[in-house]
């Protein structure tokens, strides 16, 4: 490219940058303010047709050493002359530049509040001191290593114009939709999405399965309903079924009360109630029920019964302190998946009471159920005149059983109790899987395992008023037990679809899961690493997919544990 001849040094320009703060040769920054200009012109499109030298071979160039995105000269006169935008091609009128500035960098304090119009396209002249616009008036480097480095990119329209200013940008909204399209928007609010979509963040459809469930199909259950409004146990909240339980309609004679204590383990774990006899009215105030292997059976028993409940945190401590025994007695040498799930989950808990207060939740629900599944017994010098059952076949074998209508008022007690933990457990249950948060699988995997052993239990104790509803005790809640039977599997099936939702293909007890794969699910704390291993043992066990898969065909009357993995199955393997 042939060079212009080296013009005055009055008319050399100021280049605002670092790289010409020392420069005292007029004519290197001469050649530097040129090679810009022209980069420049380049890249915004514009072609210098004035000059008095043939610019038509032109190449880009290159300047590694300077680096140089963007640099402008200050102080132009006000005879260069810019075009609007929009007018065509830059026209390279005759100017003249003036004189150079170098000077040396402003360090005053007061320099912040000094305002320097230094914009070369505004066509005025520029106000303030020569050194605050050669400190002011910096380059951008394209360098992301420079210390001066701009996140901030220049618009080619402001350079050609001092009152440019951007539109707003449009915002965004969403198209209007006919009204055949909000008439099925509103239908599908009202229905809910899927779990499965509501996972996959897709839009759900109408039908039971709905769309994307029947064309994925697989095991998957397309639950529509968030399973915190699937409450099960608030079936013991019926106003007839609570009334007949707490008999609170009761003649009470003068004789002076009694206290008792009672357990429902041969544990050392007990309680203290204290009971006031009452005139009976009706023959069933007084007769107890219990099952043996060959049904229902009943015994006489005295009129005693409670005239204030025992205290909420009473009752609670008793259970707290039920649950490590049952933990690690219960399922011991009968189901070591559920044995290794449950003390795993506990020490899971206890190692973080604060964060993994919902596992001790799930455990404490889970105990109480056990509870009330057991019954009490009396124990101590004091009996109510009452004598142990003498039956082999009965689980009472030995025991001095309660009075009928202080036993119901007792029972009647855990199940309110059971009532409010699961409403709790399953509000906090539904916000920690709505939040989507990897952390929380673990968390959430323990207390659906164990909420679903509970329903299990609650299910199989449900299948014995179905084939002996009438036989000697009869049923008394409002709902037949195949109707509590099916809440039981909605919210089962709710739960286990809301987890494979939140699992998104997380299967850690599958053939092919890896030990690194654990790893980055449950970071490094050695016994869950382990629980899961062995887990994944267990369950490929063939014995247990045996089980599993046979669950009803082995219901047993007399064994609470058939029932393992009829509704805990299905987050075992997804």
């Amino acid at each position: 490219m042939p060079r212009p001849a080296t013009p005055a040094a009055t008319s050399v320009p100021l280049l605002a940058s670092s790289y010409t703060s020392s420069v005292s040769d007029a004519t290197d920054a001469w050649d530097a303010h040129r090679s810009m200009r022209h980069y420049q012109h380049v890249q915004h499109h514009h072609i210098d047709r004035a000059a008095t030298f043939d610019t038509s071979n032109w190449r880009i160039p290159s300047y590694p050493d300077l680096n140089i995105v963007q640099a402008t000269p200050i102080n132009m006169t006000a005879t260069h002359h810019w075009p609007s935008p929009g007018a065509g091609p830059l026209k390279h009128r005759s100017t003249g530049l003036a004189d150079a500035v170098i000077a040396s960098r402003d360090t005053s304090a007061s320099r912040e509040n000094k305002r320097v119009r230094l914009s070369p396209f505004s066509g005025s002249e520029c106000s303030g001191s020569e050194d605050e616009a050669a400190n002011l008036h910096t380059p951008v480097y394209s360098n992301p290593n420079s210390p001066k480095m701009s996140k901030t990119t220049s618009n080619p329209a402001a350079h050609l114009n001092p009152d440019y200013a951007p539109l707003p940008k449009a915002r965004k909204g969403r198209r209007k939709l006919g009204a055949a399209e909000r008439k099925e928007v509103h239908e599908l609010r009202k229905m809910g999405a899927c779990t499965r979509c509501w996972g996959l963040k897709m839009k759900c459809g109408e039908g039971s399965p709905c769309p994307r469930c029947q064309k994925l199909g697989g095991p998957h259950q397309c639950v529509r309903v968030h399973f915190v409004d699937l409450d099960v146990f608030s079936k013991w909240l019926n106003d007839t079924y609570s009334r007949s339980m707490m008999h609170n309609v009761l003649r009470w004679s003068q004789a002076n009360p009694r206290t008792i204590t009672i357990c429902h383990e041969v544990n050392g774990i007990s309680l203290t109630v204290r009971c006031h006899e009452f005139i009976p009215i009706l023959p069933d105030q007084l007769d107890y029920w219990y099952k043996n292997a060959y049904g229902w059976e009943s015994v006489a028993t005295a009129p005693f019964a409670m005239k204030k409940a025992v205290s909420a945190d009473v009752l609670d401590k008793y259970i707290d302190d039920h649950v490590q025994w049952y933990v690690e007695n219960h399922f011991k040498n009968v189901n070591p998946i559920m044995y290794e799930t449950f003390r795993v989950a506990l020490n899971y808990a206890n190692a973080n009471p604060k964060d993994n207060a919902i596992i001790k939740g799930a455990l404490k629900l889970w105990t109480t159920h056990q509870l009330l599944l057991k019954g009490a017994a009396i124990i101590g010098e004091e009996n109510l005149r009452m004598q142990p059952i003498n039956i082999p076949a009965s689980s009472l074998n030995g025991k001095i059983p309660l009075p009928r209508v202080l036993s119901n008022q007792l029972d009647h007690l855990l199940e309110r109790r059971i009532w409010q933990a699961e409403r709790q457990l399953l509000a906090e249950l539904q916000r920690r899987i709505l939040s989507r948060k990897r952390e929380e699988w673990l968390r959430v995997y323990f207390c659906l395992a164990i909420v679903l052993n509970t329903l299990e239990r609650d299910t199989w104790r449900l299948y014995y008023w179905y084939f002996h509803a009438q036989d000697g005790y009869s049923w008394r809640h409002p709902l037949s037990p195949s109707q509590l039977i099916d809440k039981n599997t909605r919210l089962a099936d709710s739960l286990a679809a809301h987890f494979q939702a939140i699992s998104k293909g997380l299967t850690p007890f599958a053939v092919d899961w890896t030990r690194e794969q654990t790893l980055a699910l449950v970071s490094i704390d050695d016994e869950i690493v382990r629980y899961i291993e062995s887990t994944g043992k267990l369950v490929r066990d063939q014995e247990n997919v045996r089980r599993r898969r046979n669950i009803l065909a082995d219901y047993a009357e007399a064994d609470e544990k058939s029932f393992d993995f009829l509704y805990s199955g299905k987050i075992l393997i997804i």
